[in-house]
């Protein structure tokens, strides 16, 4: 499948001695977790440690979607967790799986607090992720991105929140 092509092309992009980097390691993630394979997508995340890349905060929130679909909300937390220790912000789209970790754990006072972050959060269309900057509105990819992961509440919570993309998905 598309999955194991990215795995093949990263693979092949170090044979070649092509330095890898967060961006190449994403697109393998996201086609596991597509694919249904959230626990390689998990691997390729700790593997970027191992080679000195540092994940970004799109792999962090690749990796949350692999934990939430694997129903390993714990996993999920905790991810989060190390996402604001690496000294990231997170944006929309973590703090979303994370309140879906959260409600699937009937952990709600969290539910709360973090769909009360999500009010004041940028998007992650703001790269700057600062904490008090107005979040825009919802991109078209962001609304997709969380839709292709399975996760249809939060891609609708973000048109109820009054995002409109500009094209299909």
């Amino acid at each position: 499948g598309r999955w194991q092509k990215a795995l093949e092309l990263l693979s092949s992009m170090k044979r070649h001695g092509i330095d890898l980097d967060a961006v190449a390691f994403n697109a393998a993630m996201a086609a596991a977790v597509e694919a249904g394979h959230g626990d390689q997508a998990l691997q390729l995340m700790r593997g970027m440690a191992q080679i000195g890349v540092q994940p970004s905060l799109v792999s962090f929130g690749i990796a949350m979607s692999a934990t939430n679909h694997l129903g390993r909300w714990e996993e999920t937390l905790a991810l989060l967790e190390e996402l604001r220790s690496s000294g990231h912000f997170p944006d929309a789209g973590c703090l979303h799986a994370a309140r879906l970790a959260a409600k699937e754990a009937n952990l709600h006072e969290l539910k709360h607090s973090l769909s009360m972050e999500i009010s004041g959060c940028p998007r992650s269309s703001d790269t700057r992720g600062e904490p008090g900057v107005p979040r825009a509105p919802a991109t078209t990819e962001e609304i997709c991105r969380l839709a292709s992961l399975g996760q249809w509440e939060d891609a609708l919570m973000l048109l109820e929140d009054g995002s409109e993309p500009d094209a299909e998905c």
